[in-house]
């Protein structure tokens, strides 16, 4: 086991890939905390591994809130004495044309994207500072997305998600912290496919459109993302820092 005692919070553990983050540090051994405010998916998340034997908890956690992440982490590390990994998977975006956007629309956009990973991300590094040791692993747009009209929103939010992490990779490195970014390409997910569908007809053919380019000739499942995540998370990836990672099945990528 790669991850045998470690211990791992995922975010947006309920569904798609932070589920799938979940289920596959807990295969490796890892201790799992999932935050989500999808209390029903987090629990079915929480059954699976623990009828594989594994480690896990479930918090209701609003990753958009500073104040409650912060105690999230606080409670954790009372719990299991610290955190190994942060696996920030909560993010998603909305197809909107750019003059429909208003204020609150973009305002969601950052805190559903950014905030979140920023408040993730800052909570954690105190504990592992402490300890000289950590692995955080964030997630931005990948292929197929960036540059995708009607996503501005969406993407300016992953591009600072990118860009936080670049700047954070010389000042958490001297800490022994490697922070890196997965960039999946179309992957199916709930939130993916109710994006789509929100567009009704035009949705579906553009969803069909994205899957004939992909090389493989189907999107992305979680798993095909987790395994990456889980890369990242072992010590195999020590020498891997300050990375952005797109995951896409092959060369393809519009």
């Amino acid at each position: 086991m790669r991850l045998k005692d470690k211990v791992a919070l995922v975010t947006g553990g309920g569904s798609g890939i932070g589920q799938s983050c979940a289920i596959h540090f807990a295969a490796e051994g890892a201790k799992v905390v999932i935050w989500d405010v999808n209390m029903e998916g987090a629990g079915e998340t929480e059954k699976e591994i623990k009828a594989s034997g594994g480690t896990v908890k479930v918090a209701d956690v609003d990753v958009t809130d500073w104040d409650k992440v912060h105690a999230g982490v606080e409670d954790i590390v009372k719990e299991f004495g610290t955190v190994d990994i942060l696996c920030a998977c909560v993010g998603g975006g909305k197809f909107l044309p750019f003059p429909t956007i208003t204020p609150e629309a973009w305002d969601w956009e950052m805190k559903f994207n950014l905030t979140s990973a920023m408040n993730c991300t800052h909570a954690v590094t105190g504990p592992m500072i402490q300890q000289k040791s950590g692995k955080i692993i964030l997630f931005t747009t990948g292929p197929g997305y960036a540059g995708h009209p009607n996503l501005a929103g969406y993407g300016a939010a992953k591009a600072g998600v990118c860009s936080m992490a670049e700047s954070l990779t010389g000042e958490l490195a001297p800490h022994q912290i490697r922070i890196n970014v997965i960039g999946p390409g179309l992957t199916d997910t709930p939130l993916t496919r109710n994006a789509f569908a929100a567009w009704g007809e035009a949705g579906e053919q553009m969803y069909q459109e994205l899957i004939a380019k992909q090389p493989y000739g189907r999107a992305a499942i979680p798993s095909d993302i987790a395994k990456v995540a889980v890369f990242l998370a072992t010590e195999e990836s020590d020498w891997v820092c300050g990375q952005i990672i797109e995951v896409n099945g092959g060369a393809i990528a519009h």
